[in-house]
């Protein structure tokens, strides 16, 4: 068995217990037990586990570990070109209702495996993800927060962050159930392309779960290629 296993601070002082990461091979079914005395001792509560091999994977299924989510990357390299998006697009700004985006940040996480455990039980999803859209909003995580808003309401949300001089970072993005399909999104992630033409910035990236069939075919539509997948499981001590 090789383990590579890294506390994770922020989300343990988040949650209130301990939580961490392990990259994990060659796992084999009889060295399971092990696996967990090892995280027992160090007073780990939940791991999120990432096998890297087909032999892992079987154990952790085999002793009924959950796969909560297969974590899809997507990229767009391209000379981005600037082009004209409706009135509606805006950043987010004081003036704009909190509850709005904060619930449209929910749809955005349908998918995540925060919502998806069941070993959750004090809210942590909603309390994640509130959190996520108010540092994204300060900016301490994001770059800038940007809405479609229409008739005085947010119908939906892109956040992104610029974290070097070539690649921008997609975080959250996400449409009102009952406005998907009439193009919002499309002209969302287009506002974020005019970010990228501005910069002269040449790479945009954004992640979503292989699960999520939607948003997977909205990213190919967009033009952004499948570069990477992860299979994440938790394990509960």
């Amino acid at each position: 068995m090789k383990i590579k296993f890294l506390k994770l601070e922020w989300d343990s002082d988040f949650f209130g217990y301990q939580v961490g990461r392990a990259e994990i091979e060659e796992l084999k079914y009889e060295q399971y037990e092990d696996l967990v005395m090892y995280f027992r001792e160090s007073s780990m509560r939940l791991i999120y586990i990432y096998p890297l091999d087909k032999l892992t994977k079987s154990t952790l299924l085999k002793h009924k570990i959950p796969l909560l989510a297969t974590n899809v990357n997507f990229e767009k390299y391209d000379n981005f070109s600037q082009k004209k998006i409706t009135s509606s697009i805006k950043s987010f700004d004081e003036n704009d209702k909190f509850d709005e985006i904060e619930k449209l940040a929910y749809i955005s996480g349908e998918f995540s495996r925060f919502k998806l455990d069941r070993n959750y039980s004090d809210n942590e999803f909603y309390r994640l993800y509130s959190e996520w859209i108010k540092k994204s909003i300060s900016k301490e995580i994001a770059t800038d927060v940007i809405i479609y808003k229409n008739v005085d309401k947010i119908k939906g949300f892109i956040s992104y962050k610029i974290t070097s001089i070539e690649t921008i970072v997609i975080g959250l993005i996400a449409v009102d159930s009952f406005e998907q399909g009439q193009g919002i999104g499309k002209s969302l992630i287009q506002s974020v392309e005019n970010v990228a033409n501005v910069y002269n910035i040449k790479k945009i990236m954004v992640s979503t779960q292989l699960e999520n069939e939607k948003a997977v075919k909205f990213y190919n539509s967009c033009g952004y290629k499948l570069i990477e997948q992860k299979e994440i499981y938790h394990l509960w001590i």
